[in-house]
């Protein structure tokens, strides 16, 4: 199976994602069918690795869940599912530069590129409709900047945010859709560059297009760098809200990346409790065996008192499979960070699109 996912891989380029003949890279989940699910009930920000890939369940908190799973299929087996409970709740799937794990969540540690390179990225999503919070949101695709160009110092982290209701298009539900961010894109700021910041001065935030951003970051940070990037769900979202995202890329000084997110094959192999107690019979049986061997082999050879004189019998295992060595494994991982130094609930999509309508009712602006 996992040679028939790279095959079809291979033919599926993310579509107005990549240059055409760009192959997708497949992230697998970390476990088989059904797939991951990342979950956290605190208030901390705690991630996980995806295997080796890159990538990263990350900022994951208050209850939301997210993880390549069998869920939501596209272009293969499987996406990357979120589920969000409500609006304390936050979730998010990142690709972070050379990541370092920090408090249980991951931080970009390195460059994707220069900030000036970028000339697109994109993803699809989809929003099931059983979902309550506003209709308008969907997940979000970010670009997470770090402005001076030095990863290792990370208080001016920021970032640039798509979505659809800042862009004049509709939410649709029940079905995949695909966006790509351009020159021409509306994106708003947060982090170092400011909540919604107004670059042309209308007095509305959320109007500022990429190439805008390029024209203003290139007067004021001409170092600023790409450190990796950001679809994610929740963080004040009122209600609850189910979907998921796939085929994200992106595309920096000419080179195209694009990602698709499969459920791992095969089983995750797990001992069943009978496979265990088959184990400790074995090995009590291997020992009585050796016990009587060494017993007979002995037994012509008695010292006075009946004590043998050859060696001394092997003892028998006891108290089952305490012995044996057991194994832990453990992972933890760090965001909100990765774009600012600000509290985590500060990038809320639904303040945002409150702030929008407030404005809209009051002097009659676009969504």
């Amino acid at each position: 199976m996992l040679r028939r996912l790279l095959v079809a891989s291979a033919l599926l380029a993310a579509p107005g994602l990549a240059a055409p003949g760009v192959a997708s890279t497949i992230v697998l989940s970390n476990t088989a069918a059904p797939g991951d699910a990342f979950s956290n009930s605190g208030p901390t920000n705690q991630g996980q690795a995806i295997g080796t890939t890159g990538w990263y369940y990350n900022n994951v908190r208050n209850s939301g869940s997210v993880g390549i799973s069998t869920a939501l299929p596209r272009n293969g087996n499987g996406s990357a599912f979120f589920s969000s409970p409500s609006g304390a709740a936050k979730a998010d799937i990142e690709f972070l530069a050379n990541a370092v794990n920090v408090g249980g969540n991951f931080f970009a540690a390195g460059s994707l590129g220069a900030f000036q390179d970028l000339s697109s990225f994109g993803y699809e999503w989809y929003r099931v409709s059983a979902s309550t919070n506003p209709a308008v949101q969907h997940p979000a695709l970010r670009v997470l900047l770090d402005l001076d160009g030095d990863p290792l110092t990370p208080t001016d982290r920021a970032g640039l945010v798509f979505e659809r209701a800042y862009n004049g298009l509709p939410t649709p539900t029940d079905q995949w859709v695909s966006d790509t961010v351009t020159g021409t894109t509306n994106l708003w700021s947060f982090g170092a560059l400011g909540f919604a910041t107004d670059l042309d001065g209308n007095g509305y935030g959320y109007d500022e297009t990429l190439n805008e951003w390029k024209t203003f970051l290139a007067a004021n940070h001409p170092n600023a760098i790409v450190v990796g990037f950001s679809a994610g769900v929740g963080s004040g979202w009122v209600g609850s809200f189910t979907g998921a995202v796939d085929s994200i890329g992106w595309t920096i000084a000419g080179q195209s990346s694009a990602y698709n997110f499969e459920v791992r094959p095969g089983e995750t192999p797990v001992p069943e409790p009978a496979t265990l107690a088959l184990l400790g019979a074995g090995l009590l049986g291997l020992g009585l065996a050796r016990r009587t061997r060494l017993t007979r082999r002995s037994g012509a050879t008695r010292q006075k008192g009946g004590r043998p004189s050859g060696p001394r019998p092997f003892r028998t295992l006891t108290g089952g499979l305490d012995h044996l060595p057991r194994w832990r494994t453990g992972w933890c991982g760090r965001e909100d960070s990765n774009f600012h130094g600000v509290s985590p609930t500060s990038t809320s999509s639904l303040r945002v699109y409150q702030f929008r309508h407030d404005r809209a009712a009051s002097r009659g602006a676009r969504i």
